[in-house]
């Protein structure tokens, strides 16, 4: 194969899209993909598994431990310590697009979350989830005039969504349209070795209509059926530019399901007496009081209040490993209002991440920081029971299980990979998937912590 063509689309786990195949709703997908004689997988996603984090695996084919975006925020440890948005200015590692510019070919990467502020390689990049805006959004920066001039937008106003869930459904629809439109046209002009187009209106719409959709609730579920029937239309209008010398790669980052409760595990901390709060819950540097021995972060992330690391941390280094069984053994016994357990499980970061040598450096331990992503990490990773969403505020006093607009969570087991040509391997991970592209193109993947998936 001469190039290669990403098709993502976010959140959508393989049993719905295997369904809505059977029920005869993709048939541009089905008839595609039956001409290729390829079916698609089941691909596990990262953890925790959310959009920010798993595409970045993508993106570099490398575990959180290397590439630091763990995920939507974090808190800003060479700073103040106050929590900031996550962009690509704090990804470390190469992406799939610089390695592929570095060996002289070109890329087009449209949407990709966390791909803010781009990269300046040889293609396109236009930035995704996360980007404020569309100002500065692209590279080269001559085509932002176009994306004003076609209303492009990073993403629908959610906000809609409490007020007007009709009106946020539209502007779903129009702002993947635009997407759609602006994609073709890049993808036409040619000259490209790897095009990535990453729908991002799936998770939304299984965030807000997961609930609807699984109720039957009419409207809701033709209108959630509908856009299906148009991701196939989409994904189709690429397939009919096939030239035979094009691999194609439809993919997901993680899979979904419907919401029971939505936990706040920093108030089931507090309650456990293991997290103190002050009054100010959106300074987040200053609220997690000195005699906390931890605090969270969504979703799921578990930070010991470290002294020499935290912004008010107070946790000598020499009771870290103590004080962390403890918080663990806490969360795993952690229960609802019914007795159901919680957290799946609840890692250690050593036994999900590693550094780039490979090993678990912290110089946090030993007195001395060495400035690694590693370091950065949770230092321990809840793992949710399927239905309990997990959330992180800073308010004392909240109450710990809720149920809002939001009714569709992630799942880490059943994201999808569907290649057009050639073995795929079940059950690889997201960061699989990346050196394989590199494969393909020709270009060594030195270094990466994924292995070719196809």
């Amino acid at each position: 194969m001469k190039r290669v063509a990403v098709l993502s689309i976010d959140g959508v786990p393989i049993d719905l899209w295997n369904r809505f195949m059977d029920e005869g709703l993709l048939p541009r997908f089905s008839a595609f993909s039956e001409a290729c004689g390829s079916k698609a997988v089941r691909m596990r996603s990262v953890h925790p598994c959310e959009s920010a984090t798993a595409w970045t695996s993508y993106a570099t084919g490398n575990n959180p431990g290397r590439h630091n975006i763990y995920g939507f925020t974090d808190r800003d440890l060479d700073g103040d310590g106050r929590m900031i948005l996550n962009n690509a200015m704090r990804r470390t590692g190469s992406t799939i697009w610089s390695r592929l510019s570095e060996s002289g070919k070109r890329a087009v990467a449209i949407n990709v979350p966390v791909n803010f502020p781009p990269e300046e390689v040889n293609g396109t990049i236009i930035g995704g989830f996360l980007a404020p805006g569309i100002d500065g959004i692209v590279h080269p920066r001559s085509l932002e005039k176009e994306l004003h001039r076609r209303g492009y937008k990073a993403d629908p106003d959610n906000s809609l969504v409490r007020t007007d869930l009709e009106a946020w459904y539209q502007d779903l629809v129009h702002t993947e349209e635009v997407r759609v439109r602006l994609g073709q046209d890049l993808f036409d002009e040619g000259g490209w070795d790897l095009f990535h187009l990453h729908i991002m209106g799936t998770d939304r719409l299984h965030h807000f209509l997961w609930e609807q959709h699984e109720n039957k609730e009419q409207p809701w579920e033709e209108k959630f059926r509908s856009f299906y029937r148009k991701v196939d239309a989409w994904l189709g209008s690429f397939f009919d530019r096939d030239d035979g010398e094009t691999l194609w790669v439809v993919l997901s980052d993680h899979g979904f399901c419907g919401i029971k409760s939505e936990v706040d595990i920093n108030a089931l901390l507090e309650r456990e007496g293991l997290l103190l709060l002050g009054d100010h819950p959106f300074e987040f540097c200053r609220n997690v009081l000195p005699d906390s021995l931890c605090y969270s972060m969504l979703p799921g992330r578990i930070y010991i209040n470290l002294q020499g690391r935290e912004p008010n941390g107070t946790v000598p280094v020499g009771d870290y490993h103590d004080v962390r069984e403890r918080v663990r053994d806490a969360l795993m016994d952690m229960r609802t209002e019914h007795g159901c357990p919680l957290f799946k499980e609840v890692f250690r970061r050593e036994e999900i991440y590693r550094d780039a040598s490979g090993e678990h450096s912290d110089g946090y331990l030993k007195g001395k920081p060495l400035g690694t992503s590693y370091e950065k990490a949770p230092d321990l990773l809840a793992w949710n029971e399927e239905g309990f969403d997990l959330k992180a505020g800073f308010s004392s006093g909240a109450t710990p299980f809720r149920k809002e607009h939001i009714n569709g969570m992630h799942t880490w087991h059943d994201a999808l990979l569907w290649v057009s040509k050639g073995e795929v391997i079940a059950d690889a991970s997201i960061q699989d998937v990346a050196p394989a592209i590199l494969s393909i193109l020709g270009v060594e993947g030195l270094g990466m912590d994924g292995n070719p998936s196809f």
